[in-house]
């Protein structure tokens, strides 16, 4: 759980930050700029949304897993023999490629 919860604020801090960042510029670049992608390059508010697709999955994956722990009653012993079993459903109910495919958006947009 600790290193669910330490990538759950680190990914929040940076999406916090590049989000902060828009908004001290959001004025100068108008909704014109903001919408518009081209051929080599996605538009803002699409890479917005990959870093906020990013961070919900891994809050999601947190809060579900805090949830898990929270339920499982320590003195029955069938609980905590199911718990690896419930840990992994955990990880496939999610979309396990997610940060993948949106980092591979992302690496077919940069420059070499």
């Amino acid at each position: 759980m600790a290193v669910v919860d330490l990538v759950r604020d680190v990914v929040s801090s940076h999406v916090e930050r590049v989000l902060q960042i828009y908004e001290q510029h959001a004025d100068a670049l108008g909704v014109d700029a903001v919408l518009q992608a081209s051929a080599t390059s996605p538009s803002v508010a699409e890479m917005l949304e990959w870093l906020q697709d990013i961070e919900r999955h891994y809050r999601n994956s947190y809060l579900k897993r805090k949830y898990l722990l929270s339920s499982i009653e320590w003195g029955d012993l069938g609980n905590i023999r199911a718990l690896p079993t419930a840990w992994d459903r955990i990880s496939e109910d999610e979309h396990p490629d997610l940060v993948r495919d949106i980092l591979l958006n992302v690496s077919f947009f940069l420059e070499e």
